[in-house]
């Protein structure tokens, strides 16, 4: 792999070359709120998930979406697609038993030609679209970013 610096390659988010896929990491196992799946509380009229999907969904340098999600919602993570209109979903991918295996089970899916991955928690639902396209520019100009 051939890291390259600022000066030699000029990041734009229109860059066809500089595909972005957004991993939504949904496959936890809602133990901590004592049978309430966090993904699919109510927020603001909306679950959860919903809004974190919705916010990748609207940035323009996230040309994919991607979510790992527990085996026994995959069937609702995809109706909320539908519902909320995320049409950069690529794939939803079952999750393994850890975050780290969901991680790799999704990235798995990501298409060969993708050039950055973004990786977020679905249950993080207030993340602005301003901070995951400053992170994924800091990410292109950098090598890695965190939000």
């Amino acid at each position: 792999m051939e890291i390259l610096t600022q000066k030699e390659y000029s990041f734009t988010l229109n860059d066809s070359a500089c595909s972005v896929t957004a991993i939504i990491v949904a496959g936890g196992s809602a133990s901590r709120m004592k049978g309430i799946d966090k993904l699919f509380a109510d927020l603001a009229g909306k679950p959860v998930i919903a809004h974190t999907l919705l916010a990748y969904q609207g940035c323009r340098s996230i040309d994919k979406i991607v979510v790992a999600a527990r085996p026994d919602v995959v069937s609702d993570v995809q109706k909320l697609c539908e519902q909320y209109g995320i049409s950069k979903l690529s794939a939803i991918v079952e999750g393994g038993a850890t975050r780290s295996e969901s991680v790799k089970n999704a990235v798995d899916a990501v298409d060969d030609d993708c050039g950055y991955i973004a990786i977020a928690d679905g249950a993080r639902p207030l993340t602005s679209q301003q901070d995951i396209e400053a992170t994924v520019e800091a990410a292109v100009r950098f090598g890695a970013a965190a939000c």
